[in-house]
């Protein structure tokens, strides 16, 4: 039996890059979000690509602490971090 008809998932995706570079940047906050599919609020976005920080190429996003990290206390007084690896 072949199966033709098989959708894989994809991975959300909510960034507003113009181009790459600093001067390209989108303001780092959720202001601009509109709801699409399941999604109803933001969690996570790409503001900016291919900048240099402290010697490295990346790409910046914003992201709001989960519950799970606010519950822990971690990011309580926080509406979202930016570009943070989750270690206080």
């Amino acid at each position: 039996m072949l199966i033709s008809s098989i959708k894989l998932p994809r991975k959300p995706r909510y960034w507003n890059v113009g181009k790459i570079g600093p001067n390209d940047e989108d303001p780092p906050n959720f202001d601009n979000f509109r709801p699409f599919g399941p999604w109803k609020t933001p969690a996570a976005k790409q503001f900016g690509q291919v900048e240099r920080v402290c010697g490295h190429i990346v790409n910046r996003n914003i992201y709001k602490p989960s519950k799970i990290l606010l519950n822990s206390g971690i990011g309580r007084n926080k509406a979202a971090d930016i570009g943070g690896i989750g270690l206080e």
